[in-house]
């Protein structure tokens, strides 16, 4: 990679480090409310955030990723911006808040207005967050997004269980994500001055660029925000909660590995949009890096799942091991591909939208066939969700690589090389694993138990990287993640021995 060498990977690894951190927070604070709130208290609220962010994204207009994609954005590109944001903050207070009763009365629990009402004001919020952030991840300057990501996260910590554990109640998730969004739009503004102001001037250009994408953004927010309403109009509000929480898990391990991917690749991308042999490199390199780093995550939190569940969550959350195994394994596999960042970067977000239009015909009929399935059979209507989620995925990810092979010439053979180390290294992993797993059951609800549960993490991870630098060596030492590993931790070494005493 010429200019800024290594830039992809750098960033990469800053925002995965505030991932990282963030990913810790989340987990400590889901695992402290799943402790004190119930499956039904999940259920409720995430019918109301299913709805909530279905209209949200019904108005959004990404029209940042314009200024992103964009060589020289200009002050009347960021007015124009912030415009349509106040523009959607009033039509989310109407839209979402008018809503609520008749959501309510569709899913017949009158909880689901009041939770309503608060989640519009919190997408109001976010609407009018500072347009000029877009210029840091433009320019691949990612600690003001990190410093966000952290500063809300932690302010929907502190809010959250407050609540929790003095009520008791599943408000204590909503005023969490209402107390992260008003932080993060304060924040935004005290990151990078800017004054707002009226205008339109600039709303043809972003829309040419933005439509597609505005398009594309509804279609995805059917894709994979509308889930929980479906499967929420088939079964009762604590299973609904088993899936939501076994979505949440996924979400917060592989799922936010695959963020600062996303977010550093399309800006990356966008620069070499007029170089196709730099731009293939740049995404070989990270899609390797990514699988080396989301092949691992997925599968042993799948083959953990059992003792994490039971020892963290607690027995209540007892059913949610087979469904989060599935939902996990699926944000892994996902990681052979990024088909946005480079449909984005190379402006044929058209062609993007048609992709997501045709995995939402086809996603609808098998998630529902797949419940209708499971209630007509003994594995039941969320296992009978989740098969059909997993048949639309594995459709879903050939589809991509074939239209990613159309935009750059990048086929399955290239995307196989950066994931076939990888995922032999994960079957060495799962094998030691579940043998010294068989060897430790059953692994009590004790301290002597949460000891064992980590050193089989940490036999997890020791098998996987040695397995993977021996393939690594095996194939004759080829350039990817495990040479740069070895550049980083090297010096490092070296420097260490060179030290006195």
């Amino acid at each position: 990679m010429s200019g800024k060498k290594g830039s992809v990977v750098k960033g990469v690894a800053w925002v995965g480090l505030g991932r990282a951190t963030y990913v810790i927070i989340s987990f400590v604070s889901t695992i402290i409310l799943a402790r004190l709130l119930t499956p039904d208290d999940f259920g409720i609220v995430a019918i109301a955030s299913a709805a909530a962010a279905v209209v949200a994204v019904m108005a959004d207009l990404p029209l940042s990723k314009a200024v992103i994609h964009h060589d020289q954005p200009e002050a009347e590109h960021f007015h124009t911006i912030w415009t349509f944001g106040l523009i959607k903050a009033v039509a989310m207070v109407v839209l979402i808040g008018g809503s609520a009763p008749f959501v309510a009365d569709f899913y017949g629990d009158e909880r689901v207005t009041g939770l309503l009402i608060a989640l519009s004001f919190s997408a109001a919020l976010g609407s009018l967050q500072n347009p000029v952030l877009a210029l840091f991840e433009r320019d691949l300057v990612f600690w003001q997004t990190i410093a966000l990501s952290l500063a809300d996260r932690v302010a929907n910590f502190v809010v959250s269980i407050s609540v929790a554990y003095i009520y008791r109640s599943y408000w204590a998730i909503v005023l969490g994500i209402l107390a992260a969004s008003l932080v993060r739009l304060i924040l935004s503004y005290v990151f990078r001055a800017y004054r707002p102001r009226l205008s339109l001037s600039k709303a043809r250009e972003l829309m040419s660029f933005s439509i597609w994408l505005t398009l594309g953004s509804w279609v995805q927010a059917l894709n994979s925000k509308a889930d929980p309403l479906v499967v929420g109009y088939f079964v009762r509000t604590n299973q609904l909660g088993i899936y939501s929480m076994s979505q949440r898990l996924a979400s917060m391990t592989v799922g936010q590995i695959q963020s600062p991917i996303a977010m550093v690749l399309f800006p990356t991308l966008a620069r070499m949009k007029h170089d196709p042999a730099r731009l293939r490199s740049a995404y070989l390199r990270v899609q390797s890096v990514f699988c080396t780093v989301a092949f691992p995550v997925g599968v042993g939190f799948a083959v953990l799942a059992d003792p994490i569940v039971r020892l963290v969550l607690g027995p209540q959350w007892i059913p949610t091991i087979p469904i989060v195994q599935a939902f996990i394994l699926m944000q892994a596999a996902n990681a052979v591909q990024h088909v946005g960042p480079i449909a984005m970067a190379t402006g044929h977000t058209r062609a993007l939208f048609w992709r997501d239009l045709q995995i939402l015909v086809l996603r609808a009929p098998l998630l529902v066939g797949g419940i209708l399935l499971g209630r007509a059979s003994d594995i039941g209507m969320l296992q009978g969700a989740v098969y059909g989620l997993a048949c639309s995925q594995a459709i879903m990810i050939v589809w991509s690589i074939m239209l990613i092979r159309t935009l750059n010439g990048i086929g399955l053979r290239d995307h196989f090389e950066g994931a076939w180390r990888p995922l032999l290294a994960c079957a060495a992993m799962t094998i030691a694993v579940l043998a010294a797993e068989q060897a430790l059951i059953p692994i009590p609800p004790t301290l002597e138990g949460y000891a064992e549960m980590i050193a089989l993490i940490l036999l997890g991870a020791a098998t996987y990287f040695l397995s993977l630098l021996v393939l690594w060596y095996v194939r004759g030492r080829p350039k990817g993640p495990e040479q740069e590993f070895l550049d980083i931790v090297g010096p490092a070494i070296s420097r260490l021995r060179r030290s006195p005493g």
